[in-house]
């Protein structure tokens, strides 16, 4: 009404501040015994996530992950605005990818594979695979019901809920041929009617000069067995790996 307008602007001419003067006061009654037995505000430790985070990936149960350098964040389930710094895990090497089988988080690193397992951020199982391959693209890494799946320098690699990490290609080439017909930088890859195809692209923007050494080079590798193969092989049994 006219007469609160008017009651602003006075109060703005006085103080600047361009509110109403106080008119009464509250006075908590409550005693710290009663204050002490309540429920911290949920709220209270949402932050939003670090700008530099990377990797998101919803897990089934509402999580939430990301990664910065050698840390994994998790979010309040459900919650995606929520990244709580009481829900940060650290790892011993630097994070390449994230991927996720049977509801475990599976970190790719520099070096070996971390997995993540459990139902709140709060309290998550960390398990250590034992098998030394580092991640050479995250564009290779791949969800499967069967396992994490990425490339390495020694094969491709396979992580499943529970360690240890295996090297599906061991049995059907040498690290030395694996290293030679195989893009070993920027391969991107799919998985198809149960084969993983992978292709090797040009290098990004970042590299300079561009390289396109490995853009035309690939491989498929077939994970399921002759009955349900996708792919055609010359003869049956064995004959896994195309280039």
């Amino acid at each position: 009404d006219l007469d609160a307008v008017a009651a602003v602007a006075a109060d703005v001419g006085v103080n600047g501040i361009g509110c109403l003067s106080p008119r009464s006061t509250y006075t908590d009654q409550q005693p710290d015994s009663t204050i002490a037995l309540n429920l911290q505000m949920p709220s209270t430790n949402y932050f939003p996530p670090p700008a530099n985070l990377q990797g998101i990936i919803v897990m089934p149960n509402g999580m939430y992950a990301g990664f910065v350098n050698n840390q994994v964040w998790f979010s309040v389930p459900y919650l995606p605005h929520a990244w709580p710094p009481g829900f940060v895990y650290t790892v011993d090497f630097p994070i390449i990818g994230l991927g996720i089988t049977t509801g475990a988080l599976v970190v790719i690193t520099a070096s070996i594979a971390w997995i993540f397992n459990g139902t709140s951020p709060a309290a998550l199982s960390q398990v250590k695979t034992t098998l030394p391959a580092p991640c050479t693209s995250r564009g290779s890494i791949l969800n499967t019901d069967q396992g994490v799946l990425y490339h390495s320098p020694v094969g491709l690699i396979m992580v499943a809920s529970s360690p240890p990490a295996v090297n599906s290609t061991l049995l059907w080439i040498t690290q030395g041929k694996w290293d030679a017909l195989t893009p070993q930088l920027y391969s991107r890859a799919i998985v198809l009617a149960g084969s993983y195809f992978a292709f090797g692209t040009v290098s990004p923007p970042s590299v300079s000069p561009q390289d396109t050494s490995q853009a035309q080079v690939g491989y498929t590798i077939q994970l399921q067995p002759d009955a349900a193969s996708f792919t055609v092989w010359p003869q049956p049994g064995g004959h896994r790996v195309g280039f």
